[in-house]
């Protein structure tokens, strides 16, 4: 939305005399609702005002339409309020969009696996291509959430068709931003990293949701572990700004005790630097050149995971161990980014 200089304070300001005019509507769109609200008062307030506007409309298809608004911007408590109030809709397709974004919640809060997830949205049948794109952003979702990358690309031609299919601007526009989240992590996974970031800068460029900025953010820097420790700071410090902001305890927890160690030890900058995390720990002990410290700690935990038996393959400095290292990050994740990290220690150190 545009930005503008209007001076109005959005809590002095009463919604109600603003929305009186637009909510019995059921003409006016959403896109065209944000598009006048945007000519008068300042984004703020404009998101506020559309917020309230998703909730109290009796137009059926801002009431669909609403729920993408939220759930992209992160207004999770009020997308529970409009999902309920569609699912008592007498319009059946209202039904469908709410069982979609509900599943789509239960992903984001971890109430079901990502198998009974795929399982359930495989049900849903529709014509509409806007449903269509938001049950393959939901099949995506569950396959990344289980490392599956590689099935990422089995589903994206089918996904770009649905979206371009999308006439209704807000819609399109909004799942354009999805689509550009899941062309960053497929072409990031297969080491495409030039392609990767270009759509990743096309997410910060297009959203407001500071849920979507934090997670860019945080791959993003990730996407330069073996370009350069200065850029991937400056992400990670995004990340670390923008979850304050939010308060996303869990993921700034996850900065602090994972990607930071991670970056910081994959660099050799690692003082000053500690993680709760057990792997992490090891990872800075190599770091330091302390293997068998490394090593200790690498033995009370379960080797589960390819980053966890890379980190044995250094502290032991082990070529056999290195290359299953290397064989799990493709076989199991798909990842042919990071499985550049076990061949390059192969040929430091082995």
């Amino acid at each position: 939305m545009a930005k503008n200089n209007v001076a109005y304070d959005p809590y002095d300001i009463a919604y109600q005399d603003i929305l009186t005019d637009f909510i019995d509507s059921r003409e006016i769109t959403l896109n065209q609702f944000i598009k006048q609200m945007s000519l008068h008062y300042r984004d703020e307030l404009v998101m506020q005002l559309t917020r309230k506007f998703t909730l109290e409309s009796e137009s059926s298809m801002v009431q669909k339409e609403g729920m993408e608004f939220l759930y992209m911007n992160g207004y999770d408590d009020d997308l529970r309020i409009l999902i309920q109030k569609n699912f008592h809709s007498m319009n059946m397709a209202n039904n469908r969009w709410a069982y979609v974004y509900e599943l789509l919640l239960e992903r984001k809060r971890r109430l079901r696996s990502p198998r009974q997830l795929i399982h359930l949205v495989e049900k849903v049948e529709t014509e509409s291509p806007e449903l269509k794109c938001l049950v393959g952003f939901l099949r995506i979702y569950c396959y990344y959430d289980m490392f599956e990358f590689d099935m990422l690309g089995n589903y994206l031609e089918e996904l770009n068709e649905s979206v371009s299919e999308v006439d209704n601007p807000f819609m399109s526009a909004l799942l354009y931003v999805r689509l550009q989240q899941v062309l960053f992590i497929y072409y990031w996974k297969r080491n495409e990293i030039i392609i990767a970031r270009k759509h990743a800068f096309r997410i910060l460029s297009r959203t407001y949701n500071l849920d979507f900025q934090l997670n860019t953010h945080i791959n993003l820097a990730l996407t330069y572990t073996f370009d350069s420790y200065t850029q991937a700071m400056n992400h990670l410090n995004e990340a670390v700004k923008i979850a304050k902001q939010c308060n996303q305890k869990r993921l700034l927890s996850m900065i602090y005790q994972q990607n930071l160690p991670f970056i910081s030890a994959h660099f050799g900058m690692v003082d000053g630097i500690a993680s709760d995390d057990p792997s992490e720990q090891a990872h800075i002990e190599i770091a330091k050149q302390n293997f068998v410290g490394a090593s200790k700690i690498l033995d009370n935990v379960s080797i589960n995971s390819p980053f966890r038996k890379y980190y044995l393959g250094l502290a032991h400095q082990d070529k056999d161990i290195l290359l299953e290292a290397h064989k799990d990050f493709i076989e199991k994740r798909s990842d042919y980014f990071f499985s550049k990290l076990p061949l390059n220690a192969i040929q430091q150190f082995c």
